[in-house]
């Protein structure tokens, strides 16, 4: 019985052994399940934030793809504004350009036209009409004249010429004041000396020929200032002056009172000498004269040419440089001198000279 008995303790202890044994098992298999689908869960969470933000970097990126698209077509569409805004632009322009081409063919038929009437004749480069000889057309209407007294002495006309003002032949007179009621007015004035013209108003263009010692005074100029074959002619603006064009001429002086003029004035010379610009300082109430060059020094460099005026060029001329030692006198090579007609070919105060030789 006692051993029966201790086999049976045996038995239940063994079997509860097992049990326990099997519930501890089963706890650490729960406890590894638990801690499996704790970290599963940490892993998927982890995937799920990094696709979230993968996602919202996408959209971020296609927020920015379309900002700078839509900034690019933005862009696009003003620089094509811009380029239809020139195009109309030069459209534009080249209309007037053919209007201007449409005008001028009219008038060189017009001028043909009168070429083969023969009805006029050429006077100091200005062509005079005889209307005299034209056809009989319907009587137009005759431009308004300014109440100026015609000065007629000694063959002076002051009078207007296909809708241009003519002052011509004036020497030693009295001043002659006009008045521009319109900014269409041009004046021409011709074959003067020693006389003073005021012209008061805006004018078109204001042209002196042939002209010594003559001073003209005006206002407001809207297109240039002609002066052809003119001598010692001063030239006063009071108001605005775009251009002044010197052809020919000597002793020019162009004085301007406007520093709203200064800024858009330009001077074309050609052939001109003892040209100057007067025009007054800001701060000192007196004037400064400024020069304008005469001579140029043009240099070729890389293919092209460029031409700048003496007084600003690094290198003068070798006269403009001091004086140096005098070098000995070169010998002297045994050439024949040929002195047939009065021809000379020899040295002076170490010059070669080769003179009047004509045909050799």
């Amino acid at each position: 019985r006692l051993r029966l008995l201790h086999k049976e303790r045996l038995r239940l202890l063994h079997k509860e052994r097992l049990r326990l044994l099997h519930k501890e098992r089963l706890r650490l298999l729960h406890k590894e399940r638990l801690r499996l689908l704790h970290k599963e869960r940490l892993r998927l969470l982890h995937k799920e934030r990094l696709r979230l933000l993968h996602k919202e970097r996408l959209r971020l990126l296609h927020k920015e793809r379309l900002r700078l698209l839509h900034k690019e077509r933005l862009r696009l569409l003003h620089k094509e504004r811009l380029r239809l805004l020139h195009k109309g632009k030069l459209r534009l322009l080249h209309k007037r350009k053919l209007n201007l081409l449409r005008k001028r063919r009219l008038w060189l038929k017009r001028w043909r036209r009168r070429v083969l009437l023969k009805r006029f004749v050429l006077v100091n480069g200005f062509p005079v009409y005889f209307e005299a000889l034209a056809p009989a057309k319907e009587p137009e209407p005759e431009p308004v004249i300014q109440d100026e007294p015609k000065d007629t002495s000694g063959g002076s006309i002051t009078e207007i010429r296909s809708g241009k003002w003519v002052i011509k032949d004036y020497h030693e007179a009295e001043p002659i004041r006009l008045e521009s009621d319109s900014m269409r007015n041009s004046y021409s004035i011709v074959n003067c000396s020693n006389v003073a013209v005021v012209i008061t108003g805006k004018c078109t263009v204001i042209s002196v020929n042939s002209c010594q010692g003559v001073g003209v005074v005006f206002d407001d100029i809207v297109s240039a200032v002609e002066l052809v074959h003119c001598k010692k002619v001063q030239l006063q603006a009071n108001g605005n002056i775009p251009t002044v064009s010197v052809d020919n001429s000597e002793g020019t002086t162009v004085y301007i009172f406007s520093m709203d003029a200064i800024e858009n004035f330009q001077l074309v010379t050609s052939m001109a000498s003892a040209t100057n610009i007067v025009v007054p300082e800001e701060i000192d109430p007196e004037q400064i004269e400024i020069p304008v060059p005469e001579q140029f020094i043009s240099s070729v460099t890389g293919g092209s040419s460029s031409t700048v005026p003496r007084e600003d060029y690094p290198v003068y001329f070798e006269a403009l440089a001091p004086a140096k030692e005098p070098e000995p006198e070169p010998v002297i090579q045994d050439e024949p001198k040929d002195t047939s007609g009065g021809s000379i070919t020899e040295i002076r105060s170490g010059k070669w000279v080769i003179k009047d030789y004509h045909e050799a």
